[in-house]
């Protein structure tokens, strides 16, 4: 089973504010399921935004 994170540990795992979470939430840029009283976001999701923010890969040893 996959981690589900608060808004809260998203923001504090990307070094970024709650409110630029939920504003990606808002943009659908990020995914994420409304439970409760807030939004949740799925490992699995977290890890395919963050790979959708790479502008290049950085390979070691090549100019």
């Amino acid at each position: 089973m996959t981690n589900i994170y608060k808004v809260k540990e998203v923001a504090d795992i990307l070094k970024v504010t709650p409110h630029t979470i939920r504003s990606y939430i808002a943009e659908q840029k990020l995914k994420a399921i409304y439970m409760g009283k807030g939004f949740m976001i799925r490992e699995d999701d977290l890890d395919e935004f963050i790979k959708s923010r790479y502008l290049f890969q950085y390979n070691k040893g090549e100019n």
